[in-house]
């Protein structure tokens, strides 16, 4: 038994010491671990598994030998949610980072119309005009993105990232309306904020 997972284009993976997989970037960082394979039966004996690398497929096989075994066989079911959204996290900071932060800074029109959007409810516009306005509050979002996704990178990635403060209001305005937009969707980072939000 094999399963399959593709790796996008700008990145490779090599192996690690102990069989996990280590996603780089072009630039030979670090950005994402994939732990060690695991397969256990339905008795709870662990089986023998490994990852395979295609390279010129870009893909990721698991290999697992099923001989002896008493199904069912439950294959790291963790490992395809994790390898799925750490990939696509990894891509898209991958963009955001080369462009020095300007894919994220482009969806400011998009952010604003969300804004006024919800400041049609008047306890949003209250905070809306608290902030600055709606270009100052999507400004606001941006940088709670940028803070969020900071969290999310390694050390030596965090560094390429912004610091960012946010005041009092612009705190108060980006708790209201968090869950109101779709801000890591917005920026291209929906793995991303699978990962944030697990």
């Amino acid at each position: 038994m094999w399963l399959i997972c593709n790796i996008p284009a700008g990145f490779t993976l090599r192996y690690g010491t102990d069989g996990e997989l280590d996603l780089m970037s072009n630039q030979g960082d670090t950005v994402a671990t994939v732990d060690a394979p695991w397969a256990v039966d339905a008795t709870g004996q662990h089986l023998p598994t490994y990852y395979e690398l295609i390279p010129a497929s870009s893909t990721i096989r698991q290999h697992v030998d099923m001989k002896g075994a008493t199904y069912p066989i439950a294959v790291d079911p963790s490992w395809w949610w994790w390898t799925k959204n750490v990939i696509s996290c990894s891509v898209g900071l991958g963009s955001l980072l080369a462009s020095g932060g300007a894919a994220l800074a482009s969806r400011i029109p998009q952010v604003v119309s969300a804004i006024n959007k919800l400041a049609k409810t008047k306890a949003i516009a209250v905070l809306v005009k608290k902030v600055g306005g709606a270009k100052k509050a999507a400004y606001a979002l941006v940088k709670n993105v940028a803070a969020r996704v900071r969290n999310l990178v390694s050390e030596k990635l965090r560094g390429k990232i912004p610091s960012v403060k946010l005041t009092n209001e612009e705190k108060a305005f980006i708790n209201r309306v968090w869950n109101n937009i779709d801000l890591f969707g917005l920026a291209g980072l929906t793995g991303c904020k699978n990962i944030y939000n697990r």
